[in-house]
């Protein structure tokens, strides 16, 4: 499922691109699940809460006669792991929302007309930044970025994570995962280990010291491509 997130103070404008992206959605069999906000604050406080994330954000460049490029870049700073697409019926004034990342432009009227292209930048980008696994049945979105390592072991994958002390677990071989990952975060270091190179504060011929402590083993088959990365 791709969470979505609208801030948009025109009700009408609102519920008509929440429509036309559930009607999009529904013939592109995607899942979505729109939230719409009607206050900044409301958008602020969703997003001051770590246990809530969006996929995407879908913001008005302007609201109440105001710039949200400043509202952006405070969302950015909060959490990076989203993606933004500005909407605006003046483009004329549009060339100040390269101040912030954001992954699409499109004029309000051209919506509908756009929507195939755009969600289809925005799903590339998303799959670079997310690894969807199932555990027990359950789908579990991850962000790459937050991966410190992977180790099979036996019949499973243990996926250890960064800023907790979560492990995700998969029945997914390394090389299966290693075909879904971001190659410019991820490295194939052993036939049963991938590390993120983020992590990384030391390198030996036989190993990774990572921050914090742990070590990942580096084999001979992988050293050579390793050293010269």
């Amino acid at each position: 499922m791709y969470v979505i997130g609208m801030l948009e103070e025109s009700l009408e404008y609102r519920k008509w691109a929440s429509d036309a992206i559930r009607s999009f959605a529904l013939e592109e069999r995607m899942d979505v699940d729109i939230l719409e906000f009607d206050k900044v604050q409301g958008l602020i406080d969703f997003y001051q809460d770590r246990s809530k994330n969006l996929d995407f954000l879908f913001l008005n460049t302007t609201f109440n006669h105001e710039s949200t490029i400043p509202l952006a870049k405070r969302l950015k700073n909060i959490n990076d792991g989203f993606q933004i697409v500005f909407w605006t019926d003046h483009m004329e004034d549009s060339s100040k929302c390269y101040e912030v990342e954001h992954s699409y432009l499109v004029e309000q009227s051209r919506l509908e007309y756009n929507m195939k292209h755009m969600f289809s930048c925005l799903i590339e980008k998303w799959k670079e930044k997310k690894l969807v696994i199932f555990t027990k049945g359950k789908r579990i979105v991850l962000d790459q970025e937050n991966i410190q390592y992977m180790e099979r072991n036996k019949r499973k994958t243990y996926i250890w994570m960064r800023e907790t002390a979560d492990v995700a677990t998969t029945v997914l071989k390394i090389g299966e995962l290693d075909e879904r990952l971001n190659h410019r975060i991820f490295i194939r270091c052993h036939n049963s280990y991938i590390v993120n190179r983020n992590c990384v504060e030391k390198f030996y011929r036989d190993r990774f010291e990572l921050k914090g402590g742990k070590s990942v083993p580096i084999s001979r088959k992988y050293y050579k491509e390793i050293k010269e990365m």
